[in-house]
């Protein structure tokens, strides 16, 4: 019987890199230090963790349980999407605006998500 699960035998870790000195943002080899904060130049609040969402993590109810076992599959849904919408090129160029990346969408935008469970 073949399965169609995959399976990996080795492992690959990417290299720890230093977090920046200024945010603490997690950061990728060969990234600039401006990318994340422009050196501490810029600071953005720390957004609460929405209720719900932490009552996910931390409650021991079904539907709480069935969150955290799904997880990956909830994740893998979210993240097979298309995105259609008219750019603002004048906000998301960083070489014309000398800020961070803004991502700026005009009109409608269209998102599509298969159904989550079983299909009964």
């Amino acid at each position: 019987m073949i399965s169609s699960i995959a399976t990996y035998q080795k492992k690959h870790v990417l290299k720890t890199e230093e977090n920046c000195r200024f945010c603490h943002a997690k950061k990728f080899k060969y990234e600039t230090k401006k990318l994340c904060c422009r050196k501490g130049q810029i600071r953005l609040a720390n957004a609460d963790t929405p209720p719900e969402l932490m009552r996910l993590w931390i409650s021991n109810d079904s539907d709480a349980r069935h969150f955290r076992n799904n997880i990956r599959f909830f994740n893998g849904h979210f993240s097979f999407t298309t995105l259609y919408c008219h750019l603002d090129r004048d906000t998301t160029d960083m070489r014309t605006t000398g800020g961070i990346y803004t991502f700026q969408a005009h009109g409608q935008i269209y998102h599509n998500i298969h159904s989550f469970g079983n299909s009964r």
